[in-house]
């Protein structure tokens, strides 16, 4: 499935959500006289659609997110090869090699103590 695919996936999903939600809070009007009631009911229809909805775009999505992350760590670790690679083969240190550069470091105190 494609980006652009999810993407229409995902607005029809979210569309068919608040269809729900719509449809249910008619319901609620209708079928309760009871302010108490019809608050509870709605809190718990918010509730639950909210779950539905996220889990559903979670459901589409994180396949998704994890091919992509995969493709990227696998393009990380190969740029890294690399790099090690490149440095062997210069004969060139690391920088965590080097010696550390003469004079100031820091601030003026600093570099004027002795």
């Amino acid at each position: 499935m494609t980006a652009k695919t999810r993407i229409l996936v995902s607005l029809a999903w979210f569309v068919l959500v608040i269809a729900i939600g719509v449809g249910g809070v008619f319901w609620n009007q209708s079928d309760t006289s009871d302010s108490q009631e019809r608050t509870r009911r709605a809190g718990i229809l918010g509730t639950g659609l909210g779950c539905l909805g996220g889990i559903g775009l979670g459901v589409l999505w994180m396949p998704y997110a994890y091919r992509l992350g995969r493709k990227k760590r696998a393009e990380r670790e190969q740029a890294a090869g690399k790099q090690s690679d490149n440095n062997r083969r210069s004969g060139k240190k690391l920088s965590a090699g080097r010696k550390r550069r003469k004079g100031k470091v820091g601030s003026r105190s600093r570099g004027r103590r002795k």
